[in-house]
């Protein structure tokens, strides 16, 4: 039997247990699933890996990140047939066959990834001057997730201000900053910021949290801009759901001096 063959069955044997229930005297009454991620090769936990909740249409249901230890729990509703999918840097997406909790319990499950060097590409932090430790700290009480699950880039410190040039504006700027797997261009109608990471429509824009016109992008002084972050779509679909076909284009956070540690 083939590696695949063998994952599958394994997979199934999984899923028949998790369908099967387990209401025993230890059973808990909260409908949830928890367990690891874990390594297929070697057995050892993936870190901060996203696990995704996707309904039958695959529209986002609920995101987690495992914890340092591999570990992860979500809330399930019982009767709603589900998948989950699993991203992690360096390993193939897991994506589980239809499951669905017949019982009000809670069940462990376990989610094994196999490694790959074609994995996801990670962020890309492009920050002279600024430690990755600081840049860690704060995207994660920004963004609410580790860094290491994302992907796309963060542009800081002395990397920014090396791109920023005088009479030019954050078009300009988001051109020279060579954003992974994305199109920056004017918009023809009112000459706004468009990025483009994923088919036809322009990524939404953020400042300081707050969404902001693509006409209006272009007013910003640059010398008042402490970083940019641009996330792939697939993790602004994931930290901003229920956004429609915009949260699938992608996402650009654009941050101002004083709102960053390092800008005080």
């Amino acid at each position: 039997m083939t590696d695949l063959g063998h994952r599958s069955r394994r997979m199934a044997l999984v899923i028949l247990t998790l369908l099967a229930g387990s209401g025993g005297p230890g059973a808990l009454s909260a409908q949830s699933i928890a367990g690891r991620v874990l390594d297929e090769v070697n057995g050892a936990s993936v870190p901060h890996s996203r696990v995704l909740v996707i309904d039958t249409v695959g529209e986002l249901v609920r995101a987690v990140e495992a914890d340092a230890a591999g570990r992860y729990e979500v809330d399930l509703e019982v009767s709603v047939p589900f998948q989950i999918r699993v991203d992690a840097l360096g390993y193939e997406r897991l994506v589980t066959p239809r499951l669905v909790i017949e019982d009000q319990n809670h069940f462990e499950l376990d989610l094994t990834l196999r490694p790959s060097p074609l994995g996801l590409e990670p962020l890309i932090v492009s920050a002279e001057g600024v430690s990755r430790e600081a840049i860690t700290k704060w995207l994660r009480l920004e963004l609410g997730v580790h860094p290491a699950s994302l992907g796309g880039k963060v542009i800081a410190g002395a990397e920014l201000e090396a791109l920023k040039t005088p009479g030019r504006d954050i078009v300009d700027l988001l051109r020279w900053a060579n954003l992974p797997g994305a199109f920056v261009s004017r918009h023809a109608g009112n000459g706004g910021l468009c990025v483009i990471a994923r088919g036809v429509s322009c990524a939404p824009i953020r400042f300081n949290g707050m969404h902001l016109d693509p006409a209006d992008v272009v007013a910003l002084p640059l010398e008042d801009i402490g970083a940019i972050v641009f996330l792939r779509s697939s993790d602004a679909s994931s930290l901003f759901p229920g956004r429609g076909r915009r949260s699938s284009a992608g996402r650009i956070e654009i941050y101002s001096k004083a709102w960053t540690p390092w800008g005080r």
